[in-house]
């Protein structure tokens, strides 16, 4: 009966853990929903660009009853800070910090309090990034709401140091100052806290920064074990009762047996007494054969059965016990997530990974955002054993791609009615991917600088010819008009001149020599070319929104000419007869690099199309006008300066294209 008493505390003290863990996680939950809310709303963006005070009123409305305590947005700029709820200090703004680009949540201690902290940051019509720090403080109020309508108290622990929670830390710290998880959860049956018998459970909940430094964050789970004694101590008086009741009649029964048995009675009962407090080997000496001796004999026998079962059991317990923390340990050191999901399509078991990564907290696999209906499709084949495995590569937004893989779950093969279960293994291959594609690129940039010495030797000598004749013809024109128009023949003829060098240079791997180039001098120059070929044929206009003051970089001037040709020219494709292109420039101290950003009102592409516009030859242009060749040609000008492009588009919404060059100053 005691061990039955046992057992329910250890049960009551697993559940109110499981309680308080998922109680403290809902949290996270909750504040990554109003996270997304606000990225998602876009007259947010709109506000924050145009009325502050509208856009406060707007996210005090979504983030009314939310629970939350603050809400602090800061930019190069402006910055604001909303009292949410309670009445508390604000902490020093100084700790809060974006350090990623998607939203996520961390906990922080910040001059020895603790807060949850939602980070966001999204970038307004005009760039400018607005950071959003959702605040929560984690005090004795925040604690009292998690263990209301339960049985037990929470405490918190990190890197040796005890907090407040629904308690004072003060009562465990004089009984353990110090702990060390070597598993996701350790338990201590007895502790003698504040003249009071606790059970404890710590459970890491996640992790906890603090002044820069990371390391696990716990919850402790303290239960009292006072009802449970008292239960055990009715238990023992009954006992007792029955003991000295079983005593009384034996004390009569002695005077009408006869020694000869309860002598031999008694000594099977001394034994037997130390069988039950294990004080092994246990052996009754016996000589004669007779009815007692037999007795003897059996129960010696037993005894020595009992002693090796009991040694195998330990030895057994010791190495389950073993495994089991070092499974566990293995499962959760791996860095992909792993997820066991049952019939229900419910999370039953994560690895640490998952949890931090996914930010599980209901356990329903369809909350994860890139949980699909061909994935839930194909974890419902694999439950029901229509299909062995499944494996598919997937696109998160723009930048993150996960590797998911399904798996049945056997757990006993041979148990027919057993629940399916299927393990669902997700990892991120995002960097594997990219390099994969930049090594794709790189060889496609090969066969182009054959192809590109090829070219340029061909068009060397029909250059040449043009040059000869349009100078001549310019020493005998006396029309003005036609004198203008041969003048910007020539100027082209010898910028193809430049550029059938620079392909050469390109073909040959030439190194780069330093020359100081004005961005936005160049630009204007392009635009003008561009505008007075096209003004009689198309309605295009262009918007430059450059940077005041002046952007240099390393690039020469005519390749810089030619990547914008090349990038006008595509859009003036895309555009058609009339629409707009606007041009902006900027310069990015963090990484000391300058940008030229291009923005076009076209046709816009497809999604698939987009990992394949830099290859040499692809074009999207059906009717013979395009080689294919402009985009790869800009993509390896730009590679050459240890640059970068990128580009965004959607079909009817137009394209994107931004070209990042290192920055120069001009000395």
């Amino acid at each position: 009966m005691n061990n039955y008493n046992q057992e329910d505390l250890n049960l009551d003290l697993q559940s109110e853990s499981d309680l308080l863990f998922n109680s403290f996680n809902s949290w996270k939950h909750g504040m990554w929903r109003f996270l997304i809310r606000i990225k998602d709303n876009e007259s947010i963006r709109d506000l924050l660009d145009q009325n502050l005070k509208l856009a406060q009123e707007e996210l005090s409305i979504i983030l009314d009853s939310s629970g939350m305590d603050f809400l602090y947005v800061r930019n190069d700029k402006k910055s604001f800070l909303l009292n949410l709820g309670r009445n508390l200090s604000f902490p020093e703004l100084s700790n809060f910090f974006i350090t990623k680009e998607y939203p996520y949540i961390e906990i922080r201690e910040v001059n020895g309090s603790l807060y949850f902290v939602g980070n966001l940051r999204i970038y307004g019509r005009d760039r400018f990034e607005y950071d959003f720090f959702l605040v929560k403080k984690i005090d004795a109020e925040f604690s009292q709401q998690l263990v209301y309508q339960t049985q037990s108290d929470l405490l918190y622990y990190s890197n040796e140091q005890y907090y407040n929670g629904s308690i004072d830390s003060k009562i465990i710290e004089k009984k353990l100052p110090h702990i060390n998880l070597l598993t996701a959860t350790k338990q201590f049956e007895s502790l003698d806290m504040d003249e009071t018998l606790k059970s404890l459970v710590f459970r890491k909940g996640g992790q906890l920064i603090k002044d820069g430094d990371i390391s696990d964050f716990v919850l402790i789970t303290v239960l009292s074990q006072l009802p449970y004694i008292k239960r055990s101590l009715d238990i023992n008086g009954t006992v007792l009762f029955v003991s000295l009741l079983s005593i009384l009649i034996a004390a009569v029964l002695s005077f009408i047996i006869s020694s000869s048995i309860t002598t031999p009675i008694k000594r099977v009962i001394a034994n037997m007494q130390r069988v039950r407090e294990d004080d092994f080997p246990v052996s009754i000496e016996y000589n004669a054969k007779s009815e007692i001796n037999q007795l003897y004999e059996g129960f010696n026998s037993m005894a020595y059965n009992l002693y090796n079962g009991k040694i195998a059991m330990e030895d057994y317990v010791k190495e389950i016990e073993f495994l089991k923390d070092y499974n566990e340990t293995i499962i959760h050191s791996i860095r992909a997530g792993i997820a066991i999901i049952d019939s229900n399509l419910k999370v039953v078991k994560v690895n640490d990974f998952f949890q931090n990564f996914m930010a599980l907290s209901n356990g329903d696999i369809q909350e994860v955002n890139f949980i699909d209906e061909q994935i839930i499709l194909n974890v419902n084949l694999v439950l029901s054993k229509r299909k062995d495995s499944f494996t598919c590569v997937k696109r998160v937004g723009s930048s993150l791609i996960l590797d998911v893989k399904i798996y049945p779950l056997v757990i006993n093969k041979f148990d027919i009615d057993a629940e399916h279960q299927c393990i669902l293994i997700i990892e991120d291959i995002t960097s594997k991917h990219q390099f994969e594609e930049k090594i794709m690129q790189a060889e496609k940039l090969s066969s182009l600088s054959m192809l590109s010495a090829g070219v340029a030797h061909e068009i060397n000598n029909p250059l040449s010819t043009i040059m000869i004749n349009v100078q001549n013809e310019l020493a005998k024109e006396t029309d003005s008009s036609k004198f203008e128009s041969l003048k910007w023949i020539e100027q082209e003829t010898r910028r193809i001149a430049i550029i059938v060098n620079e392909l050469l240079s390109f073909a040959s791997s030439r190194s780069v020599e330093n020359e100081y180039c004005d961005v936005n001098t160049v630009i204007d120059q392009t635009i003008s070319l561009i505008q007075y070929s096209i003004a009689k044929e198309k309605d295009i206009r262009f918007h430059s929104k450059v940077n005041k003051i002046g952007l240099g970089s390393k690039i020469s001037k005519d390749e810089l000419k030619q990547i914008l040709i090349n990038l006008f020219s595509n859009s003036i494709r895309s555009i058609g007869k009339k629409g707009h292109i606007t041009i902006h420039t900027g310069y990015k101290s963090e990484n000391e690099n300058i940008y030229i950003e291009i923005i076009d009102t076209g046709c816009g592409m497809e999604e698939q199309l987009l990992n394949k516009i830099f290859n040499p030859f692809f074009t999207t242009d059906h009717e013979g006008s395009g080689t294919g060749l402009g985009l790869s040609v800009v993509y390896g000008i730009v590679n050459k300066y240890n640059g970068t492009i990128e580009v965004s588009s959607k079909p009817g919404q137009g394209s994107t294209f931004l070209v990042i060059l290192p920055a120069d100053f001009k000395e």
